[in-house]
């Protein structure tokens, strides 16, 4: 981190996105730098660019990789189509009037699809993870809960009411 922060505050090296397009290293005949003594202490405890896996820039960026505090699509995995599908349909989104198990293969079984967030055993299951989470990894400071991107949003009675009235309909 000590050659990156004089890179860029001494140098004006830049990396905005991925990419040599994006990489800005000024040309000069010379450096002239006074005399240093910095301490440097990072604004956030976490920096992570969810999806990106571009190890240098994520490095030169400070964003922690692999991240401390990893925070993706978490969701689909807790409420576990494979554990829940067939004894708790009520578990799983209301679309078109009827309960949707997710029944894919790899990542579609996981994502694209959102649990009946107002049951309240799908909250206990969650809670439920997090606990063990936690026990088995008392120095980690976060746990995903995160959702699933884009749509399988359950549309019954209870998580329309909590929702506001959705604006949405099933695909997103």
């Amino acid at each position: 981190n000590a050659v990156r922060i004089f890179l860029e505050d001494a140098c004006g090296v830049r990396w905005y996105i991925p990419g040599d397009l994006w990489r800005i290293v000024p040309k000069k005949d010379s450096i002239a730098v006074d005399e240093l003594d910095r301490v440097h202490n990072p604004h956030y405890i976490n920096r992570d660019s969810t999806g990106m896996v571009f190890e240098n820039w994520m490095r030169w960026n400070r964003a922690n990789y692999p991240s401390r505090c990893w925070i993706g699509h978490n969701i689909g995995k807790i409420v576990d189509p494979k554990t829940y599908g067939e004894t708790h349909p009520e578990y799983f989104p209301m679309i078109g009037g009827e309960r949707s198990v997710p029944r894919g293969k790899g990542k579609s079984l996981y994502h694209s699809w959102q649990p009946c967030l107002s049951n309240p055993d799908v909250v206990k299951i969650c809670v439920e993870a997090a606990r063990q989470y936690f026990d088995a990894r008392p120095e980690n400071e976060v746990f995903s809960l995160a959702q699933n991107d884009n749509w399988g949003w359950c549309r019954c009675d209870a998580c329309m009411e909590m929702n506001g009235g959705a604006k949405y309909d099933e695909k997103g």
